[in-house]
């Protein structure tokens, strides 16, 4: 049943209002407090707000701005081809590239996990073989597992013969165990491979969990 005029009329100006607060208010919080609104009562036409919000001054902004992503993440997998969409991906590249707090690039990582965007695989590959963080390595390892990349079972293999991080092996293994049968399907020569190299540490590795 459709709803009435006034709550639509209500629930745009309170979108309105905290499109401002986000994008001028002095204070992070209040910003942030905008921000959390927006994802609440917000679609897609929210989406431009808070992927600028990944740019803001305030840490906790950035990491309520990509924690609230994470919310929007049928809408954007849904529907990749809109710039607003790849806007948005394009951005938490960025912040997993780029910005200096690591929950940021976690949270960003987490997040392309959900999107399944391929234009994000590069920048999840180069953050797992290189961030200092092992929370950053640990989330982009788990992002790469669940995509749908061609190339995401040969990078999480060699994952498994050269980390040293059990909780970082560990999404190796599941990532791998994701992409098990289609795999088999598409390159025997690989998932022979695979079938070898968790031969040598399925074991080990399984029972490392991540605290």
């Amino acid at each position: 049943r459709l709803r009435s005029a006034v709550p639509l009329s209500i629930e745009a100006s309170k979108l309105a209002d905290a499109g401002r607060l986000l994008a001028s208010d002095p204070s992070p919080p209040m910003r942030a407090a905008a921000l959390r609104l927006l994802a609440t009562l917000g679609g897609l036409e929210v989406l431009p707000a808070l992927t600028d919000a990944l740019r803001d001054a305030s840490i906790a902004v950035r990491r309520e701005t990509a924690l609230r992503l994470r919310s929007m993440d049928q809408t954007i997998a849904a529907a990749p081809e809109l710039s607003v969409c790849q806007r948005a991906v394009d951005e938490l590249a960025r912040s997993l590239r780029d910005d200096p707090d690591s929950d940021v690039r976690t949270y960003a990582a987490e997040d392309l996990g959900y999107f399944y965007n391929p234009a994000a695989q590069d920048v999840l590959r180069a953050a797992l073989a290189n961030d200092e963080s092992d929370d950053v390595r640990w989330a982009s390892a788990v992002a790469i597992g669940r995509s749908n990349d061609v190339n995401a079972v040969a990078t999480l293999l060699s994952v498994l013969d050269h980390e040293e991080s059990p909780s970082i092996r560990k999404a190796a293994l599941l990532g791998i165990g994701r992409q098990g049968a289609d795999v088999a399907q598409r390159d025997a020569d690989l998932a022979r491979h695979a079938g070898e190299v968790l031969g040598r540490h399925a074991t080990p590795t399984a029972t490392s969990a991540r605290e």
